[in-house]
């Protein structure tokens, strides 16, 4: 495991095969927030460009979820040029890619370096779908009404330590 203290910044790995391709590839996911000063309009040019440092790279993109603007749990600084800058929000990203396991750090150094991104997170993960969303909000029965977690809680079909162990502790 690679730990950089300077920013939040980890590869991990998981053991499993499923990280690994035939090939020797591996597939990454990249969390980012972009710094709010970024006009909205210019925020897409910044993915886009991410997106064409990993094409350059040859990184077979395997989903993303576009930035939007969201408020920080705790104000970050950031240096930019010869000024430290505090933000409490940020346009917060992803994109999950399978990449060449000896590319990764040229990515890792170019997201380093980028003015405009104020917190990164690159990680090794599986290619499947594990990200829920907010659909894992409703839970869909066959032939049924959408019914949200209460309404299955107030009807007895499950008990609130099963919804949530945590809470009942």
């Amino acid at each position: 495991m690679l730990r950089l203290y300077g920013r939040i910044t980890a590869i991990t790995h998981m053991d499993t095969e499923k990280t690994i391709g035939n090939d020797g590839s591996k597939v990454y996911e990249v969390g980012y927030i972009i710094v709010p000063s970024v006009p909205e309009e210019k925020v897409q040019s910044h993915v886009d460009a991410l997106k064409a440092l990993l094409a350059k790279n040859k990184a077979e993109i395997i989903a993303d979820e576009n930035p939007t603007l969201r408020p920080l749990a705790y104000r970050m600084q950031k240096k930019i040029g010869a000024t430290n800058h505090k933000f409490d929000q940020g346009y917060f990203g992803w994109i999950k890619f399978e990449l060449d396991k000896g590319s990764i750090e040229k990515i890792k150094v170019a997201l380093d370096t980028d003015e405009a991104i104020l917190r990164h997170l690159l990680i090794t993960t599986v290619a499947e779908n594990t990200y829920l969303g907010k659909s894992s909000l409703l839970i869909k029965e066959e032939g049924a009404a959408e019914k949200t977690p209460d309404a299955v809680i107030a009807e007895g079909e499950v008990s609130v330590a099963e919804v949530t162990p945590e809470v009942v502790k």
